[in-house]
């Protein structure tokens, strides 16, 4: 018969301190710091041209504690009052068929088309046409720039590296 013994009070001390430093209020600290690098970097990887209403509409909401959600509000709306949630997910994604397609009119014979600022909030009397909007049977879809897609990759990275680190010094016994 063949007895073996084995002193375990070091590694019990080492799960002990790992389960008390992970816990959702010790989680929290990290995840939003993770939350506000996204965001910035979400903010920088925005398309600015045409729709500056994208990278100003990005916001953090907290769920639960030691999560994050980035996203655009619901009701935010751009100046000319269209979705600004629309806007990121067409210019994100592009529109009829990512740009090999045509998009046709629904309700009118045909679809406006503004050429300036003024005629971008809509129709209205004093606008030329052909200076400030024409009138097109059919246009060609936008190509999508698929921004979102990357920096969802790169915050899955950061806060896979926090929280290796926050176990290595929680095993360590460090904080921090």
């Amino acid at each position: 018969m063949i007895r073996l013994t084995a002193q375990t009070e070091r590694a019990r001390a080492m799960c002990q301190r790992l389960a008390n430093q992970i816990s959702p209020e010790n989680l929290d600290p990290i995840v939003e710091k993770v939350a506000l690098q996204t965001l910035a970097s979400l903010v920088q990887a925005s398309p600015k041209r045409w729709f500056g209403s994208i990278r100003s509409g990005w916001t953090i909401t907290t769920p639960v504690l030691g999560s994050r959600k980035i996203d655009i509000p619901e009701g935010r709306t751009s100046p000319s009052g269209t979705s600004v949630r629309q806007i990121a997910g067409f210019v994100n994604f592009g529109t009829a068929r990512n740009g090999a397609g045509f998009i046709y009119p629904v309700k009118a014979e045909r679809l406006y088309v503004p050429l300036t600022r003024r005629a971008a909030a809509g129709w209205h009397r004093g606008l030329k046409w052909g200076r400030d909007y024409i009138l097109k049977l059919r246009v060609r879809g936008i190509k999508g720039q698929h921004f979102i897609e990357p920096e969802r990759a790169k915050a899955f990275e950061r806060l896979r590296k926090a929280l290796v680190q926050m176990v290595r010094n929680a095993a360590r016994g460090s904080r921090g």
